[in-house]
């Protein structure tokens, strides 16, 4: 059986879009003292943004809510892991950053798409 071929800059999207989001993983279950000290307001938005449009790029031939469910799933699982964490305590407003974030970039990268067609 025959696959097709992937372009080389869909699968650059979409491997920058899997790498945003282990590296929300490692910068969210990092002991405090290894985290780097970020004076960003809305940190927490701007990487699940990053992230979703990212894979809504990548995998724009897929259905929103299957990139948006997981990705805040996976805000509130971080967030439930930082328990354990040395340093890291969760919070409900950062959780809410990562969902907000999720689905407006979701959301921007449907309405970038819908206006390239």
């Amino acid at each position: 059986m025959i696959t097709p071929r992937i372009s080389f800059p869909l699968t650059i999207v979409r491997t920058a879009g899997l790498l945003a989001v282990m590296t929300i993983a490692v910068l969210s279950l990092v002991p405090g003292y290894l985290r780097p000290s970020v004076p960003i307001a809305f940190q927490h938005f701007i990487a699940y943004f990053i992230a979703a449009v990212l894979l809504s790029f990548g995998y724009c031939n897929w259905n929103p809510a299957v990139i948006a469910s997981p990705m805040s799933l996976y805000a509130l699982v971080l967030e439930i892991a930082q328990n354990v964490i040395p340093g890291r305590t969760p919070a409900l407003m950062d959780f809410a950053e990562g969902v907000i974030g999720t689905v407006v970039g979701v959301i921007v990268a449907r309405f970038i798409l819908s206006i390239r067609e």
